[in-house]
């Protein structure tokens, strides 16, 4: 099982997801959810949504990430895996987020 790390940044606020993105992340999820603002007063800045290491992503974690949506201005989802990025367009999240593709891991936050 893996864990949901949240950092804020200067320039942005970041959420980064282990290998596997799914239902089993919905209690750490939640938790995290817990510290971004409300959709009434939702955060002015990025919020950067890092699934490089993410090589699997089911409808619980599409759920989970359209829930982001309505807590920041914007939302940035990077991904490397064909994979993740399949579901993406498969899911039409292009027209959702913003989807910038990594070419590389990033190390964990």
């Amino acid at each position: 099982m893996g864990e949901v790390h949240f950092v804020k940044l200067s320039h942005e606020w970041r959420m980064t997801f282990p290998e596997r993105f799914s239902n089993n992340l919905i209690r750490p999820f939640k938790e995290v959810l817990s510290e971004l603002p409300t959709r009434n007063r939702p955060f002015r800045g990025v919020l950067a949504v890092d699934l490089s290491r993410t090589t699997y992503i089911d409808m619980y974690a599409l759920g989970m990430l359209l829930l982001l949506k309505e807590r920041a201005e914007k939302v940035v989802l990077r991904a490397s895996h064909p994979d993740v990025l399949a579901v993406f367009d498969y899911a039409h999240f292009d027209e959702i987020f913003e989807i910038e593709r990594t070419d590389a891991v990033n190390p964990a936050v």
